[in-house]
């Protein structure tokens, strides 16, 4: 899911991760610095996925009182990171406000807070469909995919799931949240009995009474450290799964909960005593039939899905088609080629819309200049979440009834047999494949 795919919404928890790592450090060695740093951090990662307007405000809400109780974080530590983070997240901020209370656009100076006409986070939120019952179905959802799978092949490899085996996984991870649990509150009763003992000492100072000088009194928690990644963790955790109250329907949006989980089957390996090397030597066998798989039978399992091929036949359809007048310089005047008067004699690209949204990867492999996209798109359901992208100039997403010799085409292979009789004219084309997908040209 990270890797292969490259999602984009993968980025939001690496960048949650060094946050709390830069937290951390400035908790650890009291540099405001590195608050700053963590606070800029997770103000960026607000930009990062739609899920993160909910679950960066509750881990922060969690971290800052867990933190405080055991006086960890003083208040201007708390001040100077929540300040960062909102003065980075502040464009986000508003932008959630104006589509969420369908507000109008708002302008500060050069920035620019639109109004769309919808927004994806009131899709994948309960907060954006409406808080009612269905907040624990979305959690019992959640939980059952964590176990199985969402359905989606690119987010996991069948036989090993998510977890590579969940019946060695899951009792691991289960022993290693209850560890961490134990060690968290074993960390705050400390802490809280040293802040008495310190209560205390002041106290009998005051009094003038001879008591245990207070640098002598021994804390009752040995690795005040680990006790800090205890906390940070089981915040995060936390944070997790109260996000699965407020999402449904694939993995990806509850991506953040697999940083603790790894965190927690790493600790109940530990903890396993004398016997920690079974599931270790465990999962190297595993893993190493994993990429077996991974790189040999489930590559051809995907290559559909990956569009395999696709990227080398619309560079090559576009060098063919005219588009030399099109979008050589990229202002209105020149690229508006859907007002040209020679469009019907140019050649046409159609690219199979079978393919998801494929106008993303056309103007990705051929790194078509914005000014030209927004001149020449035709789109219908303008309105909708997902706009169907009908044309850019000459270029149209679609599966056509008929070919013409004068234009060129682009099918996925399982299309082209499907409708191949429909055209009784195939034999004029010269077809050249590119994996998954054929390119038909005039002879």
């Amino acid at each position: 899911m990270k890797s292969r795919w490259g999602l984009e919404s993968n980025i939001f928890p690496d960048l949650i991760l060094w946050a709390l790592f830069t937290m951390y450090v400035g908790i650890q060695n009291k540099n405001n610095w590195f608050m700053v740093l963590s606070g800029i951090i997770f103000g960026i990662s607000t930009y990062s996925y739609g899920t993160s307007y909910f679950f960066v405000p509750v881990l922060l809400a969690l971290l800052y009182i867990s933190l405080f109780v055991v006086k960890k974080l003083n208040i201007k530590q708390c001040i100077i990171h929540l300040f960062t983070t909102t003065i980075i997240s502040l464009p986000m901020i508003l932008f959630v406000i104006v589509n969420f209370f369908d507000l109008d656009a708002l302008t500060l100076g050069p920035i620019t807070i639109p109004k769309l006409p919808t927004v994806r986070f009131k899709e994948i939120t309960a907060i954006g469909s409406g808080v009612n019952g269905n907040i624990f179905g979305n959690f019992i959802n959640n939980i059952k995919m964590l176990f199985t799978n969402d359905g989606n092949i690119l987010n996991y490899t069948n036989p090993y799931g998510l977890f590579l085996c969940n019946w060695i996984t899951i009792p691991i991870t289960i022993i290693g949240i209850v560890v961490s649990i134990y060690k968290q509150i074993s960390f705050f009763k400390s802490k809280i009995d040293c802040n008495l003992q310190v209560t205390q000492h002041l106290q009998d100072t005051q009094k003038n009474q001879k008591t245990q000088n207070f640098y002598n009194v021994p804390p009752k928690s040995q690795n005040s450290n680990c006790g800090l990644v205890y906390t940070i963790i089981n915040c995060f955790f936390i944070a997790s799964l109260l996000l699965m109250f407020m999402v449904d329907g694939a993995i990806n949006r509850i991506n953040v909960i697999f940083i603790p989980l790894v965190f927690y089957t790493a600790i109940g390996i530990i903890n396993l005593g004398k016997v920690w090397f079974v599931p270790v030597i465990t999962y190297f066998i595993l893993f190493t039939f994993m990429e077996h798989y991974y790189f040999t039978d489930y590559q051809t399992y995907i290559s559909s899905y990956m569009n395999f091929g696709l990227k080398e036949a619309v560079v090559e359809a576009y060098n063919i088609v005219d588009t030399s007048n099109t979008h050589e310089y990229g202002n209105a005047e020149q690229t508006n080629s859907s007002n040209n008067e020679n469009l019907e004699t140019i050649k046409k690209l159609y690219i199979d819309n079978s393919i998801n949204q494929p106008y993303i990867l056309y103007l990705l492999y051929n790194e078509i200049p914005t000014p030209y996209y927004i001149n020449n798109v035709h789109k219908s359901n303008e309105n909708e979440m997902f706009q169907t992208i009908n044309s850019i100039g000459n270029v149209y997403f679609a599966i056509p009834t008929e070919l013409d010799v004068n234009n060129v085409y682009i099918f996925r292979n399982s299309t082209l047999e499907k409708y191949k009789t429909l055209y009784n004219n195939l034999s004029e084309f010269n077809i050249q494949e590119y994996q998954e997908f054929v390119m038909l040209n005039a002879n």
